[in-house]
């Protein structure tokens, strides 16, 4: 469950053009996208908030190309964008309630992985704390595949440093459970995802990792 597969996908729009983008992503796997803004237009093509001129989006084997966005995220495909908001006058636990459609045994699993205090009101957090907060909601929503874009938030200067590493830990380190893949763009740490994803002008490469100082020998 949550293979996401990318043939000859091909957008448009600018900035964040796709060229004939080819990915497979394997269930369960957390994938960092680094790079320019195509890592963005990949994750909301996915999502179904861009249609593609060209190629095709599939997951678990479904054409999605060219679906409603409603569609894709009723066939379990759920993005996190900066302009997200919670239910300011609720507390964590309430929104990932919502999330899970009331099932506390699904909110409890998902708010065991955030290191947010489930009795806060929502309203109150900061802004990395609302981002690791979105990506519980939509945890609880069971997905196929996790899309968390915007992770640097709405403001000029983003998510300083500390914050962003939050979620970023949030995202790689715990939230592939249960088999959950998870697409970001633009994380901090490199070494806490599965793969590594290099994106500029439109083009897709593998990121190679460098070797450690004692394997170079």
């Amino acid at each position: 469950m949550g293979t996401v597969e990318v043939r000859e996908l091909s957008v448009r729009t600018r900035p964040g053009a796709l060229r004939r983008m080819d990915l497979a992503i394997g269930s369960g796997q957390t994938v960092l996208v680094m790079g320019d803004a195509s890592g963005s237009t990949l994750l909301r093509t996915v999502a179904g908030l861009v249609a593609p001129a060209l190629g095709s989006v599939r997951v678990d084997g479904e054409d999605l190309t060219g679906r409603a966005a409603a569609d894709v995220a009723a066939y379990g495909v759920r993005i996190v964008t900066a302009g997200w908001r919670a239910f300011g006058g609720l507390t964590v636990r309430e929104n990932v309630l919502v999330g899970a459609r009331g099932h506390a045994d699904v909110a409890d699993d998902v708010l065991a992985l955030v290191p947010l205090a489930p009795g806060a009101l929502a309203g109150a957090l900061d802004e990395a704390g609302e981002r690791q907060l979105a990506v519980a909601v939509a945890l609880a929503r069971r997905p196929r595949v996790v899309l968390v874009d915007g992770l640097r938030g709405g403001s000029p200067a983003g998510l300083h440093a500390a914050g962003l590493r939050g979620v970023t830990s949030v995202v790689a380190e715990r939230a592939s459970f249960a088999g959950r893949t998870v697409v970001v763009p633009d994380g901090v740490d490199p070494a806490a995802y599965d793969r590594v994803l290099a994106v500029r002008n439109g083009v897709l490469r593998e990121w190679q990792r460098p070797a450690p100082v004692a394997d170079a020998y």
